[in-house]
């Protein structure tokens, strides 16, 4: 940590240039993140209703299996 406070700028210019260029890094994985989470509850979602169609068709086939001519 001492080696990088020897490698800041002296320059409040220079260094305030390097804060706001932090903040951007910052704020682009912020919203890089975001994006990530709101595809993964859409990828859940999504999983989920074809989960209950799967299980729903498997049913239904059962259903009609059950439902077939007698002997």
């Amino acid at each position: 940590m001492l080696e990088a406070a020897h490698s800041l700028p002296d320059d409040i210019a220079a260094l305030k240039a390097m804060v706001l260029a932090s903040r951007a890094e910052l704020a682009a994985r912020d919203a890089e993140l975001r994006n990530r989470d709101l595809l993964i509850e859409k990828l859940k979602h999504q999983l989920a209703g074809l989960r209950r169609q799967r299980s729903g068709t498997a049913s239904e086939t059962l259903d009609q299996l059950e439902l077939g001519p007698e002997d």
